[in-house]
């Protein structure tokens, strides 16, 4: 099976290149988050929401982002840290900037 497109771009970024974030979403509780995830190519954001075939984040399609479960730390940078785990075996591969 090929890797999408997201995942290509993150193979082709350089170490400390930044990932922009947004919170679409927080639960009720707290407790979970629904976050979407950019990179930068060629002047333009490209959506990272095609890595939830390569990886084993969720997509919520009514929030448009990753689910991110958990609370009592920064969760898109946990998003982050997960992408380079997944992509370059690195968790601090990427930085990350919330929008």
């Amino acid at each position: 099976m090929s890797k999408s497109y997201a995942w290509e771009l993150l193979e082709k970024a350089p170490k400390g290149t930044t990932l922009h974030t947004i919170v679409r979403h927080v639960s009720q509780s707290g407790m979970q988050r629904v976050i979407d995830a950019f990179i930068l190519e060629g002047g333009e954001m490209r959506s990272l929401r095609g890595l939830a075939d390569d990886t084993n984040l969720k997509i919520d399609r009514n929030h448009d982002g990753f689910v991110m479960k958990g609370a009592g730390m920064d969760m898109a940078w946990y998003l982050t840290h997960l992408l380079g785990e997944a992509v370059h075996n690195d968790g601090d591969w990427f930085r990350h900037r919330n929008l």
